[in-house]
């Protein structure tokens, strides 16, 4: 067996980190039918693959759901999200048992990654750890359209819940999008609290329940050191 391990979901605000594996006999089958990395299809294209993937009965799926709550308490335990990510893709590459391997590192460092992933799988397994997989292996692309498809259909469902008490979009739960701050925020004057699916341990949603200083407690009171650099505003005191 061939495959290949991706996931979506993992800086967004609101909604599951989604880890998806998909493998096969060789990766021929993810290349004939177009697979690739799910950011450079349309929506539609991509339900349709995931529906072919999942119609095929050579195809192998696992797919894990991280619900916000279990990554806030992970971080807090003191596990970084990359940890969080290799050993998932390492539970899903144990249930796939496939001889080879290929997952998109989700670390700086490729082959660190790699190193946690494979360790504990059987003797033998072969794991390639690269950066832009998706786009390099069809199989790789597979699996990213497998967890962007759930991770789409978890906010969806998510947003179905919550838009209706506040009567307007939640967005992509990604902190840079402007319906999403803009949801938090009205949600937390409404309600005095962050919804249903956010993640506490984000740093969007902890300046939103503690907000910096703006005013003069926001000033250092002494210059910096020789060499120091600094962005913010310093009093001196005569």
């Amino acid at each position: 067996m061939h495959a290949g391990i991706d996931e979506a979901g993992r800086g967004p605000v609101i909604g599951p980190l989604v880890v998806a594996g998909v493998a096969g006999n060789g990766p021929e089958l993810f290349a004939e039918l177009g697979c690739k990395d799910s950011k450079l299809l349309s929506p539609d294209r991509r339900h349709a693959l995931d529906r072919a993937l999942r119609r095929d009965s050579s195809v192998r799926i696992e797919v894990r759901v991280i619900e916000a709550t279990v990554l806030d308490e992970q971080r807090r335990q003191g596990l970084s999200l990359n940890r969080i990510e290799a050993l998932q893709f390492r539970d899903i590459a144990k249930s796939l048992g496939a001889a080879h391997i290929i997952v998109d590192a989700a670390d700086t460092n490729a082959v660190r990654f790699g190193r946690v992933v494979r360790a504990g799988l059987p003797k033998g397994t072969k794991v390639v750890s690269e950066h832009k997989a998706d786009v390099n292996h069809p199989v790789v692309g597979a699996a990213s359209i497998v967890a962007k498809v759930a991770r789409d259909a978890a906010v969806a469902d998510l947003a179905r819940r919550l838009e209706r008490r506040l009567n307007m979009p939640l967005g992509s739960g990604y902190s840079h999008d402007a319906n999403t701050q803009a949801f938090l925020a009205a949600w937390w004057r409404e309600f005095g609290e962050l919804p249903e699916g956010t993640r506490h341990t984000w740093a969007t949603a902890k300046d939103l329940v503690a907000p910096r200083a703006t005013k003069l407690d926001a000033f250092v009171t002494e210059a910096p050191a020789p060499g120091e650099k600094t962005t913010r505003p310093v009093v001196r005191t005569a």
